[in-house]
């Protein structure tokens, strides 16, 4: 480019001396000799008129060819900005990212340890009959090895879950499903942890049965069950349904200690922790965003409303159909 601009401004300059030449001439015999005595006043003349005309042409010239230079410059400098913008989002969503592997490497850890240990531990009493013989004992042992097992069991499939609805894998076995049956044995499923944490639960169910993936309905009902005792310790969880038109809807609601609106938007990020007035939830932080995609697969929606300090309501629409 820098070439080719030099190539055109040594043509024009030569351009425009050749025309000030044959204009000055011109000019010499029809303007200025009628005009100026005197030699001296003529060629005076003749190179002032000259000059003003190379200004006047070398003016326009010149700005006619810096035109598309200048057009291009402005394009190059939007490209680098908007480079510098994509640059600015991509380290963004990177740091982003490495927060989040780091919060999910912290949670995990937690996580998977203390079901681990307990495994070990107990399994460990049982085997090495460090009690003696005494069979009820290693019983109550071996229920909670099955419990931290399952919890384990819990963990990984939610993460598998989440991972294949990501990656668009994820398929649903569609079967005649009745909600209230689901919910009714999700509540007993949980009673032990309701009885644990003080919840009184509530319901107000209409018979429905729809049509859709049975286990991860369950799954759906069960990961919001579960976050909700999390936050509603010696509270109430109520629990109804309704059909509207061609839709059934579901509403969980507790009054629980709530969230922000900043909490709300962690409850639905995957690996999420929230905390509310200085005290962290414990937990993996995928049931909500596992739940929410479900419910997404679905073609329904979830949405969450919270308010800190009065509770929490999730309300699930999904298809009869």
């Amino acid at each position: 480019m820098k070439n080719s601009f030099k190539y055109r401004l040594s043509f024009l300059v030569a351009v425009t001396v050749v025309l000030s030449v044959v204009v000055t001439s011109l000019l010499l015999k029809e303007l200025i000799e009628p005009t100026f005595n005197s030699i001296v006043e003529r060629m005076i003349g003749a190179a002032v008129i000259s000059f003003c005309l190379i200004m006047l042409f070398l003016y326009f010239s010149i700005k006619k060819l810096i035109k598309p230079i200048t057009n291009e410059l402005n394009e190059q400098t939007a490209k680098r900005k908007k480079a510098e913008e994509s640059m600015k989002i991509a380290m963004c969503t990177a740091k982003k990212a490495t927060i989040a592997k780091s919060t999910f490497l912290a949670n995990m850890s937690h996580e998977l340890r203390t079901p681990l240990n307990a495994i070990c531990g107990f399994s460990e009493i049982i085997m090495e009959e460090l009690l003696g013989k005494n069979p009820s004992k290693y019983k109550e042992y071996a229920v909670h090895i099955h419990k931290s097992g399952q919890h384990l069991l819990t963990i990984i499939s939610n993460i598998l879950d989440l991972s294949r609805i990501e990656a668009g894998k994820e398929m649903l076995s569609k079967s005649d499903v009745n909600l209230s049956t689901i919910i009714n044995k999700s509540i007993d499923a949980l009673q032990e942890e309701f009885k644990k944490e003080n919840i009184t639960v509530t319901t107000e169910l209409v018979d429905c049965t729809f049509v859709a993936d049975k286990a991860k309905i369950k799954q759906i009902i069960f990961n919001i069950l579960s976050n909700s005792i999390k936050f509603s310790p010696n509270e109430t969880i109520s629990i109804t349904t309704q059909k509207k038109e061609a839709f059934v809807l579901l509403a969980i609601k507790d009054t629980g200690i709530g969230m922000t609106e900043e909490g709300l938007k962690t409850a639905i990020n995957p690996f999420g922790q929230i905390k509310e007035n200085n005290v962290i939830v414990e937990g993996t932080g995928l049931g909500v965003p596992l739940a929410k995609q479900l419910v997404e697969l679905h073609n329904g929606s979830m949405t969450i409303e919270s308010e800190l300090g009065k509770g929490t309501t999730v309300s699930i629409c999904l298809p009869l159909a």
